[in-house]
């Protein structure tokens, strides 16, 4: 109103009213108005570099939220080539927030081996420019902690958490910054298979959005609140783990759409359940939806699908059909061995071994098994259910 025809001024204008779209919670509009900042900085001859900045991270990171992976990546490149145009040092904060964005997007996207390359980068140069401490290496930190657990690498993960300092909000961070470190390291926990601490890091986490007076229907809050009713199912606790589930798929189908990347994970995440608890009538038609919902948000190489072939393998074998869980049970093989993440490759040889084991093929059982077994003692503990099951067919197959 007071600067009209001033396009710097317009940018600005439009950069924060996109951060405050977005802190309310009203993406929609937080993209439109961050979109047409864009779209203004076209028609500047020397735009402000950190309003600009801002604007890429800003939308990038809420796209990434949201599952538009592929939309925030080209964000990330796009404001990371903006800075180089701009020479703009590499270790400007403005530059290490977008190759966090980048880093976080990727794993995201499936790619982890790549963000862990990111994330490095990014730490060495917050390093060298302000030092090992400070919330934005804790943030790094936290995501490179993430990056790692899906690698397979449970042991590095927790020492990245560690080193982030996000457990609990006495660290300095914000009520949701902490939960969301809590989580992320119950996550790293239950992958590893110490299914109680994993619960009662997601119970600390919920117990610090609560304390904080969080709505149980923000979007991080339910994000959460979904991570800690799959772990449920994976320690066995159904009763609590179903209601959980299915009330969140409800939800994010009703709020968030049924193309929404959160619709996505919920259903999925509803597939491991029902997997878990032999169940293959419900979780067949679950699976049937997971992969269509995904097929349209990740590429096609997204280790997500090798994982609805491990699914549908178990699925046809607790249904009797052996040939069809042979089949897709190496296809899924196939995909992992292409992601070279050892231990999620070794938890599918061992899956694969209890199927021929059951078409009595003993000796191809026999030797991926003695494939998987060093894999899985490194890499999880004894009680991880994968860990577990080999264990009895080993025991079965006199390994």
């Amino acid at each position: 109103r007071f600067a009209a025809g001033d396009a710097e001024q317009e940018l600005r204008a439009l950069g924060a009213l996109g951060f405050a779209y977005y802190r309310t919670g009203d993406y929609t509009r937080a993209d439109t108005t961050w979109t047409q900042a864009l779209a203004v900085v076209a028609s500047l001859p020397n735009p402000p570099v950190d309003v600009v900045t801002n604007v890429y991270q800003g939308l990038g990171s809420m796209l990434g939220f949201q599952g538009e992976s592929a939309r925030a990546l080209a964000l990330a490149d796009a404001g990371l080539a903006f800075a180089d145009r701009r020479r703009l040092p590499a270790a400007s904060p403005l530059r290490i927030t977008l190759l966090r964005l980048k880093g976080d997007v990727l794993v995201q996207n499936g790619d982890a081996a790549t963000a862990e390359a990111v994330l490095r980068q990014a730490i060495a140069m917050q390093e060298h420019a302000v030092g090992k401490g400070g919330v934005r290496m804790n943030a790094l930190y936290n995501s490179l902690g993430v990056a790692l657990n899906e690698l397979g690498r449970y042991r590095e993960a927790v020492e990245a958490l560690a080193h982030a300092g996000t457990f609990d909000a006495a660290s300095g961070n914000a009520p949701q910054e902490a939960a969301i470190g809590l989580s992320n390291l119950a996550s790293i926990w239950e992958n590893a298979g110490d299914y109680p601490r994993a619960l009662t890091l997601f119970e600390r986490a919920i117990a610090t959005l609560d304390a904080a007076g969080t709505s149980k229907d923000e979007a991080t809050r339910r994000i959460l609140e979904r991570n800690y009713a799959r772990s449920l199912g994976l320690a066995g606790r159904f009763d609590q783990a179903l209601p959980r589930m299915q009330q969140l798929r409800a939800y994010a189908h009703r709020v968030d759409g049924a193309e929404s990347f959160e619709y996505a994970m919920a259903t999925w995440q509803s597939v491991v359940l029902a997997r878990r608890m032999r169940d293959p009538v419900h979780g067949l038609p679950l699976l049937d939806e997971a992969r269509e919902r995904f097929g349209e948000l990740v590429p096609e190489t997204h280790p997500v699908f090798a994982h609805m072939r491990r699914a549908r393998a178990e699925f046809a074998s607790q249904q009797g059909d052996l040939v069809l869980a042979e089949r897709e049970q190496r296809a899924a093989v196939a995909q992992l061995q292409a992601n070279a993440v050892p231990v999620e490759l070794a938890i599918a040889d061992a899956e694969l071994a209890g199927i021929l084991d059951q078409r009595g093929d003993r000796d191809g059982a026999r030797a991926l098994l003695a494939q998987a077994l060093p894999v899985l003692r490194t890499s999880v503990l004894p009680m991880e259910n994968s860990r577990a099951s080999a264990k009895i067919l080993a025991r079965k197959l006199k390994l």
